[in-house]
């Protein structure tokens, strides 16, 4: 008996084990258990190593489907946006397991130890039991109304956030295709002035053409210089803002302004905002705090349950056989502070849930009506622009005409010239700041 008995206890109890020596019981010190022997979490579920975990985070992405099809891809292989869906899957998992509750709970133990030190009585006994909730007073379904609403607010925060993220993509393709017309835009104008200026310095050499007009002229291109040198800084930076997001630089695709333009809601800034998935985020996470208070207050309440247990003795044991079975009745008759406490901090973390809604619609309607606005702005600034880019064209064309029969100077022509560079960039400025507020508006909307 007593060698079967050591092999059940070895496997079932250390808590046993120890300090069986002393008790007359010096077999169970042959063991060649340890406690290296014991495996530990990462053992049981090996975790990734951080080079690799990095590794295979980095974003493929085909820029062969299109401007919209490259957006999704990237939101779709966006690490954000990865946790945020996560993070659903996760309080599902976690609600099926609320649920769980309604079903019959099982539970084996085996026991095995010292009943009697003095006789050297030792033994293993089993026990079944079985639990099945009747009535709980309603408090599971109150924890899974509050689960459910925790499910639908992570659901419209996942959404919210990869429009948030959609709105970064997008503002990051804007402000690439931004300074890279830029950068064309000043090596057009380049090209142009460095020919006019070499002109006129032999001008100024041969003594017909006055010196100052030469320093002039170079003041004014060192200035269009001193503008491509911080074009170029900041198109690097979009270039590494591009590759972060999508993984490499566009070959064929370009930005599609009237796709996103079509996108722009028309509704009212109300009706936008309300159905928009940050707001319903935030007020079903507000319904969620206000679920739990009542899942809090049925703590008070009783529960009755069905209970069913067997024991059965073995290997010597001298423990008597018991069954039993009936209803079992539970309440909890005096908690102190704690049920009061738990109670006023979810009505509290209702009330911050409450203003964190109405914070979320104001911030939300000033973005939308500052978007809206700006749109306006830069539609009348981009036909102002236009107009003024057409009317130095025009200028420079007469005062090279001029120039020819002597009516106007080389300077007057590099002067225009500088000009026009910066009249069509302020029309690519504007242009690109309406894109952004089109932008904003349609990731509020939660477009992508």
């Amino acid at each position: 008996m007593l060698k079967y008995f050591r092999l059940v206890l070895i496997t079932i109890s250390m808590s046993v084990f120890f300090g069986c020596d002393n008790a007359g019981f010096s077999g169970f010190g042959d063991s060649q258990f340890t406690l290296s022997s014991i495996k530990k979490p990462e053992d049981l579920r090996p975790t990734l190593d951080l080079g690799v975990l990095v590794e295979n985070l980095q974003t493929d992405i085909s820029m062969d489907l299109g401007f919209k099809g490259v957006i999704i891809q990237a939101l779709d292989q966006d690490p954000g946006v990865l946790s945020a869906k996560n993070e659903t899957a996760a309080l599902r998992a976690r609600s099926r397991t609320t649920e769980s509750g309604r079903d019959i709970q099982l539970n084996a133990m085996l026991l095995g130890g010292i009943e009697d030190v003095s006789d050297e009585t030792a033994g293993v006994a089993a026990i079944l039991a079985a639990n099945r909730m009747l009535f709980d007073g309603g408090k599971l379904e109150a924890q899974l109304s509050a689960e459910a609403f925790e499910i639908k607010a992570s659901e419209q925060a996942y959404l919210a956030i990869r429009a948030r993220r959609a709105l970064d993509l997008v503002n990051a393709w804007i402000d690439l295709e931004r300074y890279q017309g830029l950068e064309d835009l000043i090596n057009t104008r380049l090209s142009v002035l460095d020919p006019l200026l070499v002109q006129l310095e032999k001008v100024a050499e041969a003594g017909v053409g006055d010196v100052s007009q030469v320093a002039s002229a170079k003041r004014i291109v060192s200035m269009i210089l001193i503008a491509e040198t911080e074009v170029l800084v900041r198109l690097e930076q979009a270039k590494i803002s591009f590759i972060s997001g999508f993984g490499r630089l566009p070959s064929t695709v370009s930005y599609d302004a009237s796709l996103v333009s079509n996108a722009v809601p028309t509704t009212s800034t109300k009706e936008l905002l309300e159905k928009s998935p940050g707001l319903q985020a935030q007020y079903l996470t507000y319904k969620a705090a206000v679920a739990s208070i009542a899942a809090i207050e049925l703590k008070d309440s009783f529960s009755v349950a069905l209970q069913a247990s067997l024991k059965r003795p073995f290997g010597g044991s001298a423990t008597a056989s018991d069954e039993s079975i009936g209803l079992v009745l539970t309440k909890d008759f005096y908690q102190g502070e704690q049920l009061k406490s738990q109670i006023n901090r979810a009505e509290q973390l209702a009330h911050a849930r409450a203003s964190q809604v109405f914070a979320g619609y104001r911030q939300g309607e000033l973005a939308i009506l500052a978007a809206r606005e700006t749109i306006k702005s830069m539609d009348k600034a981009i036909i102002l622009a236009q107009e003024n880019t057409e009317n130095v064209r025009e200028e420079i064309d007469y005062l090279r005409k001029q120039l020819v029969i002597g009516g106007s100077t080389l300077e007057a022509v590099l002067s225009a010239e500088a000009r026009l560079y910066e009249a069509e960039s302020k029309e690519i400025e504007f242009i690109a700041k309406r894109r952004k507020a089109e932008t904003t508006i349609v990731a509020i909307s939660g477009y992508f």
